[in-house]
């Protein structure tokens, strides 16, 4: 079996295996009352649906792969739009970490500031769509390299190319940053109580902003400074396109119900009934 058959395969398979689970626990998140009314969850599911509407182009590329050419251009479009909406996905992560702040560490709240920035969050998207579509740079599948390209020819190439790596690099250590403090001050309210031991919510909330950092600034180093020296190099092509898909559709629902033990309990308990409702129906 041929390399590029084997990756368009995972490729494909991996980008969109979870997406039913997410989709799910963006659900539980919009509909359920334990959650719709708190902001936190709001934004959770924001971030969610923004992740989500990446795999789409990620799926594609492992397509174009499988096929050897980006079929009506469909992986290319698709990619931008990933492309874009991963940056509100990241600015929309900020907010989120200083949404915790105000809830777990007292912060003081600017008015209306969260409301702003996750509006920003939706028009960065739009403008950076934009901008892919406009004739002065372009992002798109190229499955002779198993992944996406620039196209360096086009002036502002380069520069959109630093922008959004100063952009990510920046997101991902403000988001990292604010858990710090949260983890800084849960550990403070410990000690001062005496009580040492850490709730399985106070270690989740450390270990997802830890995991997420780490698969923030390794996509980001891969994609805009090893492969820019290492253009030739397929296996970190191949490494950074995974690491995309485990960092957008992968990770994300898989820590959200391996740390939730209520929304774990929710998912699970929604998707028995559906197999008992598929049950029935076929035995009426």
């Amino acid at each position: 079996m041929s390399l590029p058959i084997v990756i368009g395969s995972i490729y494909a398979l991996l980008s969109t295996m979870f997406v039913p689970l997410y989709v799910r626990i963006i659900y539980i998140f919009c509909t359920h009352e334990d959650y719709k009314l708190y902001r936190s969850y709001k934004l959770m599911a924001q971030i969610g649906l923004a992740q989500i509407a990446t795999f789409p182009g990620q799926t594609f590329i492992g397509v174009a792969i499988l096929l050897g050419y980006d079929w009506l251009g469909i992986g290319s479009v698709l990619l931008k739009v990933a492309n874009s909406t991963r940056k509100a996905a990241a600015l929309l992560g900020v907010v989120l970490a200083y949404e915790r702040l105000i809830i777990i560490c007292g912060f003081p709240e600017v008015p209306h500031l969260i409301s702003v920035l996750t509006i920003s969050a939706w028009l960065a998207a739009a403008v950076n769509l934009a901008v892919l579509f406009s004739p002065w740079t372009d992002f798109y599948v190229n499955p002779s390299v198993f992944g996406a390209s620039f196209n360096s020819t086009l002036p502002w190439t380069a520069a959109f190319d630093k922008i959004s790596y100063i952009f990510f690099m920046l997101e991902a250590g403000l988001t990292f940053c604010a858990y710090l403090v949260i983890i800084g001050y849960l550990l403070h309210q410990k000690i001062t109580t005496k009580d040492l031991k850490l709730t399985v919510n106070e270690k989740s909330v450390f270990v997802q902003a830890f995991v997420r950092f780490l698969g923030d600034i390794t996509s980001t180093s891969l994609f805009h400074i090893v492969l820019l020296s290492h253009h030739k190099s397929i296996t970190l092509r191949i490494f950074t396109g995974f690491v995309y898909i485990i960092n957008n559709v992968v990770f994300p629902p898989l820590m959200s119900v391996a740390v939730s033990r209520k929304l774990r309990r929710k998912v699970l308990w929604s998707a028995s009934n559906q197999v008992e409702n598929i049950a029935l129906r076929n035995t009426t």
